[in-house]
């Protein structure tokens, strides 16, 4: 299979971003290794708000794909609803080549002007990891598949902290501050309530006898992330934007040292028929993690404090979710997984090797 990957932004992302670059090393690393750029099986188009055509592109880089891939940092060329720094390629909807995409971001308020976007590339397959893709599906007429969040267990791992580990951390934008919908969510509104809490004086009886460490959200190195990981016992996370499963879930419980506490809910944020917001009884852990297997969920702060105090103080149990996380993201969630799928969807839907 010869892929024509798309991404304005490969190679200019690290950290929490990494995920642009990640999948598309481990596409790479499906296909055999070749010297010869006429045997190679990916070719990467950088940039973005130039005007070109399929077939200058296939002219230019001497490429004849089976598939045009839009990588993640396709759709980052939205502000809100509207386009900027436009990339302009002609002939793409009616080349006659298979097209597939990686929606990214389905926040904002752009969705709808996303989803507008892929039909404008004339897109016949698209790859998302948020839990209502199967809705993005029905607004657009293109076929959707789930493809959550993955990790790098090369990168996220147990390094052997020497120090003492913190009972407790978290690194993070807290969200905006407005309630739904003007903000990010419920996930947002509660993780900003522990943080304040830990930090509030009114509630340093809570505290008592927790090691914590709350930091701002650090664009640091992948390493200095992944090691940064390893230095608590417990790790604090929410549901992202639009109540996505974020990249933090998976790293963390590859690193095999922490144990994630991370929000549950009745409800989550989903779409209505026009992509606008339309909150569902769904559980966005479903066919990823199971509660008290692989994490420990929580819905109100007071729950949250019982929990933590409760791990904090029977190590074992926290250890045999720590394992047994560990085992189950790297038998089922890894960027080798998510890329395997990717080409098995894609070979079977248009029959290409």
């Amino acid at each position: 299979m010869k892929i024509l990957y798309i991404d304005p932004d490969i190679g200019s992302r690290e950290g929490s971003y990494g995920y642009y670059d990640n999948i598309v090393r481990a596409l790479s690393n499906q296909f055999p290794a070749s010297d010869d750029p006429k045997n190679t099986n990916m070719v990467l188009v950088h940039g973005r708000g130039y005007t070109t055509s399929v077939d200058e592109l296939i002219s230019q880089t001497g490429f004849t794909p089976d598939l045009i891939c839009f990588g993640y940092g396709m759709t980052n060329i939205f502000r809100g609803a509207v386009k900027y720094q436009e990339t302009t390629i002609h002939g793409i909807k009616d080349c006659g080549i298979p097209k597939a995409m990686f929606l990214n971001k389905e926040y904002g308020g752009s969705l709808p002007a996303k989803l507008d976007y892929m039909n404008e590339l004339g897109i016949d397959v698209g790859f998302s990891y948020h839990h209502d893709y199967e809705q993005f599906g029905k607004i657009t007429g293109i076929p959707f598949e789930f493809l959550p969040f993955a990790v790098d267990p090369n990168m996220f791992k147990d390094y052997e902290y020497a120090g003492e580990r913190n009972d407790l951390a978290f690194s993070g934008g807290l969200g905006h501050p407005q309630p739904p919908p003007t903000g990010q969510g419920w996930s947002h509104l509660l993780r900003r309530e522990i943080v304040a809490k830990g930090q509030d004086p009114e509630f340093t009886s809570d505290w008592e006898g927790v090691r914590y460490d709350f930091t701002n959200h650090r664009h640091d190195s992948d390493e200095d992330y992944a090691r940064r990981l390893n230095t608590a016992k417990m790790w604090l996370s929410t549901t992202g934007p639009v109540d996505i499963v974020g990249t933090r879930y998976y790293e963390v419980m590859a690193t095999n040292t922490t144990m994630l506490l991370c929000n549950k809910a009745k409800t989550y944020w989903s779409f209505d028929d026009k992509g606008q917001r339309l909150d569902r009884k769904v559980n966005v852990y479903d066919n990823l993690f199971e509660e008290d297997k692989h994490y420990v969920g929580f819905e109100t702060y007071e729950e949250f404090m019982d929990k933590l105090r409760h791990y904090k103080n029977n190590e074992d149990e926290r250890l045999k979710i720590v394992n047994q996380a560990y085992d189950h993201v790297l038998a089922n969630h890894t960027w080798a997984h998510r890329a395997k799928k990717f080409l098995n969807v894609v070979g079977e839907k248009f029959n290409i090797k």
